[in-house]
């Protein structure tokens, strides 16, 4: 399963477990992403700027899910595994009419100074 982390996820689960974004070409996605609430049976993820990581049908988005609809910047859907327990550690791919390139890569570990 490589590209995946296999940490248990969110504080229901008994741990808390936390997301990085270092580049996006919508900076609001740049931050910290930690487990708040459920979308699609699992935890979805919110940065510091409102952002969020969320699965919706199985596959992995990233948006802004305060307005209706939800604004989904950025997705996992082509060369992503179909429901995953937690979002895939690798680039997501630019929503061409919602999304700015470049699109962000998904991390597990913080960023350095040098990225942000």
């Amino acid at each position: 399963m490589s590209g995946y982390c296999s940490h248990d996820v969110g504080s229901d689960y008994g741990v808390s477990y936390s997301f990085y974004v270092c580049e996006a070409g919508i900076k609001d996605h740049v931050g910290t992403y930690k487990a708040k609430g459920h979308q699609d049976g699992v935890p979805k993820y919110t940065n510091e700027n409102g952002m969020s990581i969320f699965r919706h049908n199985g596959y992995w988005y990233m948006g802004d899910l305060r307005p209706w609809p939800p604004a989904t910047n950025y997705r996992c859907v082509a060369d992503c595994t179909k429901d995953e327990e937690v979002p895939p550690t690798v680039d997501f791919e630019t929503n061409p009419r919602k999304g700015t390139d470049p699109a962000p890569s998904l991390r597990d570990e913080p960023c350095s100074k040098d990225e942000l």
